[in-house]
């Protein structure tokens, strides 16, 4: 748990080491300070199941930031407060780098990308699953939304999104991208974009809530995987 104060650290993993650590599990709250990676990567769930909630401060990586990295790992990044930086160019925000990864921005979270985001990365023969959700009071600002060879869904539901210069591939060549009851609202602040993306309206509007049969204690939040 983060509070204040700063934490400067080099390629930082929550959730999982080496390739031995699927059962791995690692959390970090966030609700001020900063956290930055400097020049180094910031991995979320790499090969273990890692999670990162950020409630307020700044997360600064100067490289490329994976949530759910390696084929056995699942990563969530959760930003409803304060703003989280990916500052440079040629190197991206990955959701599913051969695992799966997830990404919500919501309330007055910010997330902004100088390389961009990209949903899901086919790396070594093994694909990931990226989802992002944009929820309203949430805003993210990208210079491209890409997939890489996996599966990449986008989700509408209210939040802001905004590019960084103009770019005639803006958004483009995903799985899907679906508009929920909140809309998508695009500011283009002034850019020229293009979104080539098929805008789809979703089959359903997904669980109203999920029966709890038996209790336990857990060290932090658990990330839910849903199937069938």
């Amino acid at each position: 748990l983060q509070k204040t104060g700063t934490v400067n650290t080099d390629d930082w993993r929550i959730g999982g080491y080496g390739g031995g650590d699927s059962n791995a599990y690692g959390y970090y709250i966030m609700t001020g300070g900063t956290l930055a990676t400097g020049n180094s990567n910031l991995q979320i769930g790499a090969y273990g199941i890692g999670r990162l909630d950020q409630a307020g401060g700044t997360v600064t990586t100067g490289q490329w930031a994976a949530v759910g990295r390696y084929s056995s790992g699942i990563g969530e990044l959760n930003v409803v407060g304060g703003t989280f930086y990916q500052t440079a160019g040629g190197h991206q925000l990955i959701l599913g780098e051969q695992g799966i990864g997830t990404l919500n921005i919501a309330d007055t979270g910010t997330v902004d990308l100088i390389g961009g985001l990209r949903l899901s990365m086919n790396y070594g023969g093994a694909s990931g699953t990226g989802i992002a959700n944009l929820h309203t009071g949430g805003t993210l600002v990208t210079q491209t939304i890409q997939d890489n060879g996996g599966t990449g869904i986008f989700n509408f539901h209210g939040g802001t999104l905004s590019p960084k210069a103009d770019n005639a591939t803006f958004m483009q060549g995903l799985d899907h991208a679906y508009v929920y009851s909140g809309d998508a609202v695009i500011d283009t602040a002034g850019h020229n974009i293009t979104i080539a993306q098929a805008l789809e309206a979703p089959g359903g509007s997904g669980l109203a809530d999920i029966q709890l049969l038996t209790g336990g204690d857990y060290i932090g939040a658990p990330i839910i995987q849903i199937t069938g």
